[in-house]
């Protein structure tokens, strides 16, 4: 179960990666699988709809970040995939010229390894703070 759907990205994250559901779903699912492995599966459905209104939004946000770096990534290490929507670096006038910025450029150095760690920085950014990542005992 994908934690976010593509209205939630689009109204609650304000995302503008994903253009499509069909796009949306697939990595958000991943996102989710990610979300469910950093918190020790303490989401199951039913606690889920427990949690309170700030926590579910956050939980919502981290899977629509997660979903965006997994297109990212994949999209560096697969040359096939296209990705567009780089923001202008720099544009000469004499003799006209223009480039725009890889959106991957962030990506860059990422390795499977940093990129783990890149994944769980952000997953701490949006649940830190929810007690759901905590790796000790809950009573």
């Amino acid at each position: 179960m994908a934690y976010a759907t593509f209205e939630e990205y689009r109204m609650t994250y304000g995302g503008v990666l994903f253009t499509a559901d069909a796009a949306f779903l697939p990595f958000a699912e991943r996102a989710s699988d990610y979300i469910d492995a950093v918190t020790f599966g303490r989401l199951n459905e039913k606690d889920y709809a427990l949690l309170y209104g700030d926590v579910q939004r956050q939980i919502k946000k981290c899977c629509c970040a997660l979903a965006e770096n997994l297109f990212y990534y994949d999209a560096k290490t697969q040359p096939d995939a296209a990705v567009s929507g780089g923001a202008k670096q720099s544009e000469t006038i004499g003799k006209y010229s223009v480039t725009f910025r890889n959106p991957l450029d962030s990506l860059a150095q990422l390795t499977s390894g940093s990129f783990d760690t890149y994944q769980y920085n952000t997953a701490l950014k949006y649940l830190g703070r929810t007690g759901l990542m905590y790796r000790g005992v809950c009573e």
